[in-house]
C-alpha cells in the first residue's frame, strides 16, 4: 500500500471517529436533558408530597383562610445573539411595519460570535427559505408599560395595548417579518426593515405558511389571510399615502413565499393511529364526556410522530410513553408500515 493509500485510509477513519464523537456528544446532552426533567418532576412529588392527616389539616386550613397571590414567576434573563444595522438612526420616521419598506431599503442582522463559535453555522440551509420572523428587543422606547395605547391608525382613540403592536409594552418585545435576501457567513441581509439602527436581537425563525398562516392552502400567496383580515387598514394606506406607497402596500399579496422541499414533502411519512380496546375503555372510564375528544387530541399528536429523530432511531418499536393533560399515554410505533397502537392511557400520579 502506497504512502498516499494509508494517508487517505487514516483520514477516513479520522473522519469517522469524529462522526461518531459527535454523535456520541449529542446523546449524552439529550440524555441530560431528560435526566434533569426526570429529576425536577421527582423533586415536584416529594416537595408537593403529604400524608392524609396533613392533606386533611391543609384542605381545612384552605376553606379558612383567604387564598393567597400565587407565586411571582421567576424572571429570565436573555441575551442577544445578535444586532441590526439599518438605515434609521432614530425612532422618529422609522417605519411602523415592515410592508413600508419593503422594496426600498435593506437592513443587516449580524450574529454575535459570543453566542456560538462558528455562528455561521447556525445559518445553514436558512438561504432555502424567503421569509423571516424576526423576535427584537424596543431598546429606544421609554420603559414604562401603558395599558392602553392611542395606535396612529386611530387618530387619537386609545384601545388596549395588547390589542395593538405598539412598542410601549410590559415585555418590549418586537416581532417582524421580513424577507431575505441573501446570506454571507454570519450575516442576514434583508429587506422589509422596521427596526431602529443597532436593534438587539433575541431570536430568528424561517417563515412557515404551512405553520403560520391560519388557514392556509397550498395555492395560497402570501399573507393572503393577512392582509384579508386587515384589508380595512391597507385600503386606508391606499387612500392616504402616495401612488408608490400604494402600490407597495398592494404588493403583499403578491410575494411569494418560498420553503425547502421537506417542509411540504417531509421525509417522515405520517402515522396511522390505533387503539386497542384496553385504551378506548381506560378513556371512557377516566372520563366519559371527554373520552371521544381526547382520542382525537392524542391522535392529532400521534399523527405526526412526536419523537425526536435519536428516539426514533435507538427505541425504533420500542414502548413510548408520554405525558398530555393528567393522562400517561403509553404507546408502540411500528415505523415499518407507518402505524402506532395505543396500549394504555392512565391517570398521572403527579
Amino acid at each position: 500500500m502506497s504512502s498516499l493509500e494509508e494517508t487517505h485510509n487514516l483520514q477516513q477513519q479520522l473522519k469517522i471517529a469524529r462522526q461518531e464523537i459527535f454523535n456520541l456528544r449529542r446523546q449524552l446532552s439529550k440524555l441530560q436533558h431528560l435526566q434533569r426533567d426526570e429529576i425536577n418532576i421527582v423533586k415536584s412529588a416529594i416537595d408537593k408530597w403529604q400524608c392524609s392527616n396533613c392533606r386533611k389539616q391543609t384542605a381545612g386550613a384552605e376553606s379558612i383562610v383567604p387564598t393567597s397571590k400565587p407565586p411571582k414567576p421567576a424572571e429570565k434573563e436573555f441575551s442577544p445573539i445578535g444586532i441590526i444595522h439599518s438605515e434609521f438612526p432614530r425612532i422618529r420616521g422609522t417605519p411602523r411595519q415592515p410592508t413600508i419598506t419593503m422594496r426600498n431599503t435593506i437592513a443587516t442582522l449580524t450574529l454575535n460570535n459570543e453566542v456560538f463559535t462558528n455562528p455561521s453555522h447556525a445559518l445553514q440551509d436558512l438561504e432555502d427559505f424567503s421569509h423571516l420572523w424576526i423576535i427584537f428587543v424596543f431598546n429606544r422606547h421609554p420603559k414604562h408599560a401603558k395599558p392602553k395605547v392611542a395606535p396612529p391608525r386611530l387618530n387619537g382613540r386609545r384601545t388596549g395595548v395588547f390589542a395593538t403592536r405598539s412598542p410601549h409594552r410590559p415585555c418590549p418585545i418586537g416581532l417582524s417579518l421580513v424577507k431575505i435576501e441573501k446570506i454571507v457567513e454570519n450575516v442576514i441581509y434583508f429587506s422589509g426593515v422596521d427596526m431602529v439602527n443597532e436593534t438587539p436581537v433575541l431570536d430568528i425563525k424561517p417563515y412557515i405558511p404551512q405553520y403560520d398562516q391560519p388557514n392556509y392552502g397550498m395555492k395560497s400567496n402570501f399573507l393572503q389571510h393577512y392582509t384579508e383580515k386587515l384589508g380595512t387598514a391597507v385600503e386606508l394606506v391606499c387612500d392616504s399615502e402616495s401612488d408608490e406607497e400604494s402600490e407597495e402596500a398592494q404588493s403583499i399579496s403578491g410575494n411569494d413565499v418560498r420553503v425547502p422541499i421537506w417542509i411540504t414533502e417531509s421525509p417522515v411519512h405520517p402515522l396511522t393511529i390505533s387503539f386497542e380496546e384496553n385504551a378506548l375503555k381506560q378513556l371512557h372510564v377516566l372520563n366519559p364526556e371527554r373520552a371521544n375528544g381526547r382520542k382525537r387530541l392524542i391522535s392529532s399528536v400521534l399523527r405526526e410522530d412526536p419523537r425526536s429523530t435519536y428516539l426514533r432511531h435507538k427505541l425504533g418499536s420500542a414502548s413510548y410513553r408520554w405525558r398530555i393533560e393528567d393522562l400517561f399515554v403509553e404507546c408502540t410505533f411500528n415505523d415499518d408500515d407507518h402505524i402506532v397502537n395505543v396500549n394504555s392511557v392512565c391517570m398521572c400520579d403527579i
